[in-house]
Order: structure tokens, then sequence, then C-alpha cells
């Protein structure tokens, strides 16, 4: 996946994330996951086929792969704090 590729689904979840704002839990969890990621590596592979019925094939690996790299995590952190910090900032009217 090339990083532009990357980029824009990392922006693509951090802003799903805040518009629900879940961005504490998302956060939680995206952090408890990091020292796991060959862990859940693993488990996307064997979950591929549930999951790809439900999302399908190209977007569940997308998310698989993504979601298994320690920086990916990081990223993605770093964007759903800056889009909460964003929305509390328009919702004082800043």
């Amino acid at each position: 996946m090339s990083q532009a590729h990357l980029d824009a689904l990392a922006q693509s979840l951090a802003d799903k994330i805040v518009a629900r704002r879940m961005a504490a839990p998302a956060i939680f969890m995206l952090e408890m996951s990091k020292p796991l990621c060959g862990l859940a590596e693993a488990a996307g592979h064997i979950s591929l086929p549930l999951v790809g019925a439900l999302v399908g094939q190209r977007r569940s690996r997308e998310l698989m792969d993504f979601l298994s790299s320690r920086d990916n995590l990081e990223r993605l952190i770093c964007l759903i704090e800056e889009g909460e910090g964003r929305q509390k900032g328009a919702a004082h009217g800043n």
C-alpha cells in the first residue's frame, strides 16, 4: 500500500471516529493494542473471511494491513487527537 493511500485511510478512519464522538475510547483501545500488533495481524488473517464477507475482501485486507503496524496506529491516534481538537474548537466558537 502506498503512503498516500495509508494517509487517506488513516484520515478517513479518524474522521469517522471523531464524527461519532468516540475519540477517547478509540484512543484508549489503540494505545492498548500497540504491543499486540503481531497478534492482531495473526487474528486478522484468521478472521479475514468473515470480515471480508461483511465489508469486502479488499477493504478488510487494507484495514488488517493498516492496523498491524505500530506506526500506522500512532498516526491514527494523532489524527484522532487533531480532529477532536478541531471539533472542540468549533464547538467553542474558535
